[in-house]
């Protein structure tokens, strides 16, 4: 309830006093009330509450930004198909001035279908930069009004097409890289510095880029989704936006709450809670009780990071162009690792061991993945060349649980709903195995269940794919849209590890459709805490390899 003003009060007081017949000064009734009244104990005032209030007028009064208008109203598509859609916008970024002739070209794009589009005039047009930019980079933005479009601009648009200068700047989210080009076998931009100072370089969809030597210009884009993972919100409702703060409506477990989100550029920070409080305690309850999952997630997208990073190869035979012996060069890789060797030979083709950089180099089927994920975040992966071959112990492992097949969708999956004590599991039957083909369908199952699939989730997807075989595929749920509660960050291994969306993922066999849904209890999440002191593995030794 909300705590009354003194200036309330005070008006309430002389309300009584005018109120009904004039009384004479000295009438005892109206002494007795004045009594009354006097007598009343000061009443606190929110005086946090009445600031915020303050400052949620003054935002309101300010003129109000219209958001990324197309994208906004079809955010789910978008999600569903371009990387990088997960930011939210201020406003529209403007199309660049086009020369005549640059519109002329707009004008034939234009009249082609979406998504293929894009395709055919990267490659028509591959060593003309200035039209390119023009084209597809608006105020900077890699840009676009259908999701089609948006797909192909993060599948096709290479940083390389689109510049030549020496550095360039990107921004992603709330974070920012340095790029430098990089000359070799096949030229490239890699970031410069930070913690993963010499990746490959790209471009997703939302991404801002400009050459060094630019100034920056201020930032439409707004980094809702690094806000949530910081705070501890899974849903929100934008309600304004102007360019100093967004006024959303936030859920911290069960409770609402309307919050300012400061912004300082892309990065955004909760100002104020416009609520009494008893609202603004049980959140910060809420965050203080799930702070392990927030720590833990974030250990998460670093092992997945790493994972990606790796580029660890497909666990099948070069020899084999189907899925009938995959899984079956892990076996010789252990062998060689645990052995010191460099290399390893199955069926006459050579394979490394480690990476040229010396990392481990597991060959990994796409379950391999999403346990290891979950292993790796707990601290358990394997040394590199120069050091002990062995698997570091972290605080999970899987096997330690007695999983007959750790390394099949369909053995892993029956583990899982064998163990309600570890695992959430659900079943997709029936009018809810929607095909991928029908993808407005898909997207709006996905949107209409957004409760029943979180970040970590493990998910299992099945159908026919172009050789008349049915397949089966793991998936790592790694980010959930905070305004829609669309799982739009998915990462999977297959030929690599990748962070890819649901186009990118299904779009070659569009006949698969959910399987399985399996989520870890916090018996499986509490030892990614690198706080906690759960240790959830068996006893094994440094030398253990899967």
């Amino acid at each position: 309830m909300r705590l009354l003003s003194r200036e309330w009060l005070f008006a309430f007081a002389g309300a009584l006093a005018a109120c009904g017949a004039p009384r004479d000064s000295n009438d005892p009734a109206l002494d007795s009330r004045a009594s009354s009244v006097a007598s009343m104990a000061p009443v606190d005032v929110d005086e946090a509450l009445e600031k915020c209030d303050a400052r949620w007028a003054e935002i309101e009064a300010a003129p109000a930004l219209a958001g990324a208008v197309t994208v906004d109203a079809d955010r789910v598509r978008f999600l569903g198909r371009a990387r990088g859609a997960l930011e939210v916008f201020v406003r529209d970024p403007q199309p660049t001035a086009l020369t005549t002739n640059e519109q002329a070209l707009r004008d034939a794009f234009e009249k082609e279908p979406p998504g293929i589009r894009v395709a055919r005039f990267i490659a028509r047009h591959k060593r003309e930069r200035p039209l390119l930019r023009a084209m597809f980079l608006r105020e900077g933005y890699l840009f676009a009004d259908n999701p089609d479009d948006a797909f192909e601009l993060e599948a096709h648009a290479k940083l390389t097409d689109l510049f030549d200068a020496q550095k360039l700047v990107l921004e992603r989210g709330e974070d920012t890289f340095e790029l430098e080009l990089k000359p070799g076998k096949e030229t490239r931009y890699v970031v410069s510095s930070g913690p993963i100072a010499g990746a490959t370089a790209t471009i997703l969809f939302g991404d801002r880029i400009r050459e060094a030597s630019e100034a920056p210009a201020p930032a439409l884009h707004r980094d809702v989704v690094s806000l949530s993972e910081r705070e501890g919100f899974d849903r929100m409702e934008v309600l304004r936006r102007s360019d100093a703060a967004l006024l959303v409506r936030a859920r911290y477990g069960d409770t609402w709450v309307r919050q300012i989100l400061a912004s300082r550029g892309p990065k955004l920070a909760v100002e104020c809670s416009r609520e009494t409080a008893d609202v603004r305690a049980r959140v910060e309850a809420f965050r203080a009780d799930t702070a392990w999952r927030r720590r833990a997630g974030a250990k998460m997208r670093e092992a997945i990071t790493a994972l990606v990073d790796d580029a660890l190869p497909f666990d099948r035979p070069r020899s084999e162009t189907g899925p009938d012996k995959d899984g079956t060069l892990r076996p010789y890789w252990s062998s060689a690792y645990l052995r010191g060797q460099r290399s390893f030979k199955v069926d006459d083709d050579t394979y490394a061991v480690y990476r040229e950089d010396g990392r481990a180099w597991p060959p990994s089927v796409c379950v391999d993945f999403v346990l290891d994920a979950y292993e790796r975040a707990s601290g358990s992966w394997f040394a590199p060349l120069g050091e002990h071959p062995g698997r570091s112990k972290g605080r999970l492992d899987f096997s330690s649980f007695g999983i007959e097949n750790r390394r099949g969708v369909i053995g892993f999956f029956q583990f899982a709903e064998s163990r309600p004590d570890l695992f959430a599991f659900r079943k997709f039957e029936g009018a809810e195995r929607v095909p991928f083909a029908q993808r407005d369908r898909f997207f709006a199952f996905l949107t209409e269940h957004g409760e029943e699939v979180h970040a970590g989730d493990m998910l299992a997807i099945q159908g026919l794919k172009r050789d008349g075989r049915v397949h089966q595929h793991a998936i790592l749920v790694e980010t959930i849209d905070p305004l829609t509660g669309f799982a739009a960050g998915l990462a999977d291994h297959m030929k690599h590890p990748r962070r890819r969306t649901w186009e990118g993922i299904m779009a070659e066999a569009p006949q698969r459709s959910l399987l399985f849904r399996a989520r870890p209890g916090d018996v499986l999440v509490r030892p990614l805490d690198p706080q906690s002191t759960v240790d959830s593995s068996a006893p094994t030794t440094t030398a253990s390899t899967r």
